[in-house]
């Protein structure tokens, strides 16, 4: 299995290799990474307000579904505002003004959701903080 990375210019041109924007994606793990330009006060549904440091995020996500990793897409039309329902706490971080969607890494077929975010954990005290401030409505 090799990571994939992808645009989502690519995506949204339906020019990705993997068939995200055209809807014939396969099943898989990916990790979406987001960009906060500053660090930004939010709420993140019923958890409450989160205060996050300006810097690189990593969501990691599984999508093994009808739709398989087209899933993908969702969100980049969340953050990109053309879809502004909020159904995952990711939602609340990537629609905001100071986020920007900067690239999708997927795993076409792999399992390894886990696996993925338990790595990134171990290498980052903040990312771990931060991860349990969206989930928690804990300051960061």
């Amino acid at each position: 299995m090799n990571p994939i990375v992808i645009s989502p210019a690519a995506i949204a041109a339906e020019t990705d290799p993997i068939g995200i924007g055209a809807g014939t994606a396969p099943p898989g793990s990916y990790v979406l990474c987001v960009n906060l330009d500053a660090p930004t006060s939010m709420t993140i549904g019923a958890h409450g307000t989160a205060v996050l440091p300006a810097g690189g995020y990593a969501y990691v996500g599984s999508a093994f579904g009808s739709n398989g990793l087209g899933r993908v897409d969702r969100h980049r039309r969340v953050a990109m505002g053309i879809h502004d329902v909020t159904h995952w706490h990711i939602d609340y971080l990537i629609s905001h003004q100071n986020a920007s969607l900067t690239a999708i890494v997927v795993a076409p077929g792999a399992d390894i959701e886990c696996a993925i975010a338990s790595s990134l954990l171990s290498r980052s005290p903040l990312l771990a903080h931060s991860v349990h401030s969206l989930r928690s409505g804990a300051p960061a």
